[in-house]
């Protein structure tokens, strides 16, 4: 079956928050690229953004083999680096 799709046509799926991540941290999804509409699915998108940025911001740090309890040995928020240095704003 052959259907013409509309430019700019919008999808709705489920997905489990593991795939999302694994999609998000090879690069194949980015959070700007979703839109949700209800403060759950919201907030697990932008745990899986956060968690996937922040292993990227991470990877360079001298103190990455210290980390792994939410907060940089360095003293500086993970989080906080992630959110200023990543496009994605929920």
């Amino acid at each position: 079956m052959n259907r013409t799709v509309e430019p700019n046509a919008r999808v709705s799926i489920d997905l489990d928050w593991d795939k999302l991540l694994e999609l998000m941290q090879s690069g194949a999804l980015c959070g700007a690229d979703i839109h949700v509409s209800d403060r759950e699915s919201k907030a697990l998108i932008q745990q899986a953004c956060l968690k996937s940025c922040a292993q990227k911001v991470c990877a360079g740090c001298d103190m990455s083999d210290l980390c792994g309890v939410g907060a940089c040995p360095s003293g500086h928020s993970v989080s906080e680096q992630v959110v200023t240095t990543h496009p994605f704003n929920l």
